[in-house]
């Protein structure tokens, strides 16, 4: 992905509650103000806050992205992406114009998937780019609940 998509608007200081890498998407904790976590699974209802801001932080272990280890250890002041244009990591296929999701509790996303009635889901933004699992593509960040 070209540095030239990356275009974030407000960043907001947080505490991470879990180990954090550069577009990993988290939540707000239930636990303690002002700290975020990784999300609890795929396509859950948030509440998002947005990507985290940490150029040079990869990660998840697991997924092609990891390059060194190098994710944010829990407990550590982060800076998140909560506006604008900011990269995240696929969790898997990805068509620019999806909206996009919780990808599961390692802060990947992935496009939201049909919905039944009554069923509501998250949405953090919209992609602008195709991807496929593990690519690092830009995201329109607009939080609100997409229901079924």
């Amino acid at each position: 992905m070209a540095l030239s998509i990356r275009n974030p608007g407000t960043i907001v200081s947080f505490t991470s509650a879990s180990a954090v890498y550069d577009g990993a998407l988290v939540i707000a904790s239930a636990a303690t103000d002002l700290d975020v976590i990784f999300p609890a699974g795929a396509q859950g209802t948030g509440p998002y806050v947005g990507l985290v801001y940490a150029p040079g932080a990869y990660g998840p272990t697991g997924t092609a992205v990891v390059q060194t280890a190098t994710e944010i250890a829990a407990g550590k002041a982060i800076d998140v992406v909560v506006s604008g244009i900011y990269p995240g990591v696929s969790a898997g296929v990805v068509t620019r114009g999806n909206e996009v999701t919780s990808g599961g509790a390692d802060g990947t996303v992935q496009a939201v998937t049909a919905l039944g009635a009554g069923t509501n889901a998250g949405v953090i933004g919209i992609a602008l780019a195709s991807a496929v699992a593990a690519d690092i593509f830009p995201i329109l960040l607009t939080r609100y609940v997409k229901q079924g």
